[in-house]
């Protein structure tokens, strides 16, 4: 939604935001899937958590783009690897992870058609904690470390 028809003066401004909800679940087989701390045998479809939610706020105006975004989700059923190559079902605490990106692409003259971007993923650093559902005990904690990307395309 741009801000522009409500607030003239912040031209160019916006924010994109969006939700969503799933209800799903599971029946889980009584071999050949293993499990730590799940708990029962109907689980959510794993991967998805009930509820995703982000926003991005941005400014694009004259070839010139800027935005920051936030997407958050509460905890979930994974699937890993162990150390057989066995997919192995675990819980992973929910995370809050933010973005950034700028670019800019010129307009006119001799660099028309040039884009420049930069991006920074993860920007906060978050975790992946894995843990027991049932105790509460985290079992795993990864950092995946934030990333930070540059770039440049040309249109003809």
């Amino acid at each position: 939604m741009p801000f522009k028809p409500f607030i003239p003066m912040l031209d160019g401004f916006g924010v994109m935001s969006s939700f969503s909800y799933t209800d799903s679940s599971v029946t889980l087989p009584t071999s050949g899937v293993s499990s730590t701390g799940i708990g029962g045998a109907s689980i959510p479809l794993p991967g998805l958590s009930r509820s995703v939610a982000s926003m991005r706020f941005y400014y694009e105006k004259a070839g010139l783009q800027v935005g920051i975004a936030a997407r958050t989700r509460p905890k979930y059923v994974g699937s890993i690897a162990d150390y057989q190559d066995n997919n192995q079902l675990v819980w992973v605490k929910g995370e809050t992870v933010y973005d950034v990106q700028a670019s800019y692409e010129f307009q006119e003259g001799t660099l028309k058609g040039l884009s420049l971007l930069a991006q920074g993923n993860n920007l906060s650093n978050t975790e992946q904690v894995r843990f027991n559902d049932a105790t509460g005990d985290v079992t795993e904690r990864k950092k995946f470390g934030r990333q930070f990307l540059v770039g440049m395309n040309y249109k003809f």
